[in-house]
């Protein structure tokens, strides 16, 4: 937030000495304040002005420098010039009025840290022996001691600190004065307001991303990526991998603690169906051993039925029944290869990890490959149903002919305007999006458990020369130079159902009594 100079010139006293907080009982105003002056803030009845220097340890770490470097840019914004120290005693002894950040070799912080609640959990910030002191259990989060300080400051003064005709409270903090506070990430509306989501929370609603592999879905973009699909609305996160080693889990385990800290489920996708059916037992005896509990559906392999439904030249076998919707639509040899493959793996995963979600999933309307899956005996949980037609064939009606057929609940794992049909309009994307979520929404049955669409990113790079390459253009967010770029309106359309409008993830700071 930055001050208006008219406030600045008009309130130099206050510019000098003002912090503002929560007060707390022991100060509370008795009379309204002068709503044309604001009264200078002090602790223990000094002027902010005083506490010109911001001490830290001499071997604290970046979590250290980081708040004290963000805390100085709010003093200047003040007009309060206040230099970083560290505390040696050779260079600099010290002052009666200091800020000290963190383990700052002063008595006072020890004093400070030893009244808290609970002091190896919550950060926290007060005054002791007329030191302001910030304090956390771990370095890191004394930037979020600084930045609720902050927050609790601006909040106080109100529209009087833009040079409003609102004047903020005077508050004389005093020694005593503590500030514990938990602080968490939390979905809100851009006006700061809670979500209002139109549609059922019984279902989970997400968006599917790609692995580290696809560009723009690199290691340097995941964080902001994870980011994107929370902000949307996101309660389930898909995603394509096969780990085999410890830096493959590392990074697929990095994915799932993000989705997690943002309270997104993660289906992992392992669409690796080269190699033996003993390499295939394999590999997912490592990912089954080492993701249980850490992944919430395993789904295993990907689209098998499109797989069968070809020869080995990519062409068709037969698709004189185009919607798929018979056995002679499927290559016996490709059928047979997966039904082995799907066996081996899902008997893998049965017997390291006995409790572990299942997925298969399908295609449009191709179920003959769950036929011939259910036949030979194959058992999972969950099937997944990809669909990329609005209004071809009732959904709701197919639906409720397979859960009668099957008895199993279900997904919509892949769901987008259809990219590969040819160039759209982005309006026209997000009037797909809106009209199929309606319809899921509107699925009566509680056996549909998660919608997802396809996908978040757009994959620009893959697209070469001016041949549409509709795998590009599948996203809901534009790339840009290989990094996320704005949003498209379908973002939008599906965070006004998801959210009830524009959202954003905000650190939100909560007082501890």
């Amino acid at each position: 937030m930055k001050y208006s100079s008219t406030y600045i010139i008009t309130a130099a006293v206050f510019i000098l000495t003002a912090f503002t907080l929560f007060a707390c009982s022991d100060n509370e105003q008795t009379s309204e304040p002068d709503v044309d002056a604001v009264e200078p803030i002090t602790i223990n009845d000094v002027g902010i002005s005083q506490y010109n220097v911001i001490l830290r340890g001499d071997y604290s770490g970046d979590g250290a420098l980081e708040a004290s470097q963000r805390l100085a840019e709010f003093f200047d914004e003040l007009g309060v010039e206040a230099s970083m120290k560290t505390d040696w005693t050779e260079v600099y002894s010290g002052q009666e009025y200091e800020v000290l950040i963190g383990e700052a070799d002063r008595e006072e912080y020890g004093q400070f840290r030893s009244s808290l609640t609970d002091a190896d959990q919550n950060p926290a910030w007060g005054v002791t022996d007329g030191k302001l002191v910030f304090c956390a259990p771990d370095e890191s989060q004394l930037i979020d001691s600084v930045e609720c300080f902050i927050e609790y400051f601006t909040d106080s003064v109100g529209e009087g600190f833009d040079g409003d005709n609102t004047a903020g409270e005077s508050i004389a903090l005093t020694d005593g004065f503590k500030y514990e506070f938990t602080c968490s990430d939390k979905l809100l509306l851009k006006d700061g307001g809670n979500i209002m989501s139109e549609l059922k929370d019984t279902i989970l609603w997400g968006v599917n991303g790609h692995n580290h592999g696809h560009a723009p879905y690199t290691d340097d973009n995941t964080e902001e990526i994870i980011k994107l699909a929370a902000e949307l609305g996101s309660t389930i996160y898909r995603i394509n991998y096969n780990p085999t080693n410890e830096t493959m889990l590392a990074y697929i385990k990095n994915v799932a603690e993000l989705c997690h800290g943002y309270g997104m489920k993660v289906m992992l996708v392992m669409d690796n169906l080269s190699g033996t059916v003993d390499e295939i037992a394999a590999r997912m005896e490592y990912m089954a051993a080492n993701l249980d509990g850490i992944i919430d559906y395993f789904q295993i392999f990907n689209e098998t039925d499109i797989y069968c439904s070809k020869n080995d030249d990519g062409s068709f076998y037969n698709i004189t029944d185009w919607t798929g919707m018979s056995e002679g639509y499927y290559n016996p040899a490709r059928v047979k290869e997966c039904v082995e493959k799907m066996a081996a793996a899902t008997e893998t995963f049965r017997r390291v990890a006995p409790d572990a979600k299942l997925v298969i999933n399908i295609g449009s309307r191709h179920y003959p490959m769950l036929d011939w899956y259910v036949e030979a005996g194959i058992d999972w949980d969950i099937i997944a149903y990809d669909i990329y037609d609005l209004d071809l064939w009732n959904h709701a009606d197919f639906f409720a002919e397979m859960e009668e057929r099957y008895g199993k609940p279900y997904m919509v794992a892949e769901c987008n305007y259809p990219a590969n049909s040819g160039k759209y309009l982005e309006s026209e994307q997000a009037n797909w999006l809106r009209l199929f979520i309606e319809q899921m929404n509107n699925v009566n049955s509680d056996k549909l458990l998660a919608v997802i669409i396809y996908e978040l990113m757009d994959e620009s790079t893959i697209q070469e020369g001016d041949e549409w390459n509709g795998e590009a253009h599948f996203g809901i967010v534009n790339t840009e130079a290989g990094k996320p770029g704005e949003p498209k309106e379908a973002y939008r359309t599906v965070q006004g159902l998801l959210c009830g409008g524009e959202a954003e993830i905000k650190r939100v700071y909560e007082k501890i009594d």
